[in-house]
This record gives C-alpha cells, sequence and structure tokens, in this order.
C-alpha cells in the first residue's frame, strides 16, 4: 500500500470512538425499553470520512441461528448493535444479515430498531431474500445507514441459484467531511461456502457499480474471503473495481466474534483516490462478527491517477 495508517491517527481514532456517545430521546417500534438517539453527527475529525461495517447476524450474538433465541434476546442484542454504533457515530455504516420480517427472528423490523435507535437519519435497505407469505416468510439483506442524504440508492439481489440470499446496497453520497465530492458506498454480502459462487457474486457486482460511472469508491461488508494475497474473490473485486484493502500489521480477524477470532473475512476497501488514515476492529462483541471502522480521506489532487479504468497496486 502506498500509505500505511500511523500509531498516532489510530491513536486519534481510539480517542474519538470512546467520545462520542449520543443521548437518548423517543420510542421507536418494536422495542420494549427503547432508546431513540438524536441524528448522529458522524466523525469529528476535519476532512475526513468515518465508515463501518458489521455483520449482524440476523440478531443473534453467535454463530448460532436466530431461531433459537428468543425475541428479549434478539432485542437486547440489536440494542447493543446501535450502542455501538452511537459510541462509534460513523458517517457511513454497511449492514449485512439484517432482517425486516423474518420468521426465525420473531418478525422484529432490524433495520428500522438499528437506524432509530442510533440515530443514523438516512438509509436504504436492499430485501436480497424476500418471502411474502407462508410458514418461512422472510425479508433480508444489507443495508446502509448514513448521516446524511444517500443519492440514486440501488439495490443488488445475486441470485445466482435458487437459495442464493446475498447481494449489495449501493448509494452516492456527497460528504462534507470529503469537500462535497460525490463518493460511491456500498453494502455488500457474498457466499459463505463457495469459491465459484463468490466469483460470481464478485462479477455481478463489478458490473453494477461500472455501470454507476467513475467516481470515488467504498465497499465494506463481510466477503466471507480472506484476501490470500490477492489471488482469489476478494483480489478479483479489488482489481476489478481498482479498489484496495488495508494490509497492515495491526489489522486483525473479525469472525468468529469472540476472544480469539481465526478469520478476517469483514473488510473495507476503497479506491486509489483515497486514502486510509486509520482502521481498527472493534472490540465490544454485539453479533458472530467484529464491527471494522475505518477513517478516510481523499488523496491530494496531485496524487490522484487519471480517470481511466482502474488497477489494482500491489501491497507493499
Amino acid at each position: 500500500m502506498s500509505k500505511q495508517p500511523t500509531v498516532l491517527a489510530a491513536a486519534i481514532l481510539s480517542a474519538a470512538l470512546a467520545g462520542c456517545a449520543s443521548s437518548p430521546r423517543g420510542n421507536p417500534r418494536n422495542a420494549r425499553h427503547p432508546v431513540v438517539a438524536p441524528p448522529s453527527a458522524g466523525s469529528r475529525a476535519p476532512h475526513t470520512l468515518r465508515v463501518m461495517t458489521l455483520n449482524v447476524a440476523h440478531g443473534a450474538r453467535a454463530p448460532v441461528p436466530a431461531v433459537l433465541f428468543r425475541r428479549a434476546t434478539i432485542e437486547r442484542n440489536l440494542s447493543a448493535i446501535a450502542a455501538l454504533v452511537r459510541d462509534t457515530a460513523p458517517d457511513i455504516l454497511a449492514l449485512e444479515e439484517l432482517d425486516r420480517r423474518s420468521f426465525y427472528s420473531d418478525d422484529i423490523d432490524h433495520y428500522d430498531w438499528i437506524r432509530e435507535e442510533s440515530g443514523m437519519v438516512h438509509g436504504s435497505f436492499g430485501a436480497h431474500r424476500d418471502v411474502e407469505r407462508g410458514l418461512f416468510a422472510m425479508r433480508h439483506g444489507t443495508a446502509l445507514l448514513s448521516a446524511f442524504p444517500l443519492e440514486a440508492p440501488d439495490s443488488v439481489a445475486f441470485r445466482t441459484w435458487a437459495l442464493d440470499d446475498k447481494g449489495l446496497v449501493v448509494a452516492t453520497i456527497r460528504p462534507p467531511a470529503l469537500g462535497g465530492r460525490e463518493v460511491d458506498v456500498v453494502a455488500i454480502h457474498t457466499d459463505p461456502f463457495f469459491e465459484g459462487t463468490r466469483r460470481a457474486h464478485v462479477a455481478r457486482t463489478i458490473a453494477a457499480l461500472r455501470a454507476r460511472g467513475v467516481r470515488p469508491l467504498i465497499v465494506m461488508g463481510d466477503m466471507n474471503a480472506a484476501w490470500n494475497q490477492g489471488r482469489a474473490s476478494l483480489g478479483d473485486l479489488a482489481r476489478g473495481l481498482g479498489l484496495r484493502p488495508y494490509l497492515g500489521p495491526d489489522a486483525e480477524d473479525t469472525y468468529p466474534a469472540g476472544k480469539h477470532p481465526w478469520r478476517r473475512i469483514d473488510w473495507i476497501l476503497i479506491s486509489d483516490d483515497l486514502d486510509f488514515l486509520a482502521y481498527r476492529t472493534l472490540d465490544p462483541i454485539v453479533s458472530d462478527h467484529r464491527a471494522v471502522v475505518a477513517e478516510i480521506a481523499l488523496k491530494p489532487p496531485t496524487q490522484n491517477p487519471p480517470p481511466q479504468t482502474p488497477h489494482l497496486k500491489p501491497p507493499t
């Protein structure tokens, strides 16, 4: 990579995350003992965009099907997620394995719950599996939540086979911290089992995002894949869209959440006209995945590549 986050930047991020909690107000839908946060002010650092990604595991806090948990337990887990978001205060939040109406999570609307309790004003949800009626009715997918408006939101359900429930949500933002520059942000979830299916998901992702035009790009989510020197599906995604991951020695594994995660499968990837200033895997356990947060800035204009088909820079 051309630029590694410094120890000082990481310390600044840690301090910022410790002091960004918001005070509660009001009553959201579903909650028995609700907390609704005021609108999030987002990141405090000037000229810096704070982004965060988390797989919410359908409201479960362990790698166990949500249907095995009581409603009250799922509610507590969702409120814990919202509290972590309030404390972290991201400008943009990507969420995966998010239910709007599913039999196995007691038909709780996770999207509304987290959005209202976290104070994220704007959002876009994409249903990648939507069964309206019957014993196994469900509606779940990925979502973006934002401290400012999301323009041209779109959802892509991959549907590479009959039971494929993975996909992405994308939108354009104009963050004041980046001078109002248009940036595309993406929440994505790819297949957990088969590399061939993940590569098909990546191919559909590349086609969908290229069709939106050339602008700075941030892709976040549960990729269900390690970097593997860029030779597998994650590398395909990076090469196809001109993205790069943070590969610093301080990057931590994200799954399974707990004392000893052993796989790094949750990622934030950025295009060449952006820079990582800080990158951190969060400690609080609110899901079966760890949350990841990054501070991102525009590169100075002299460092920006010419507008052409991007390529992947080899990591250093």
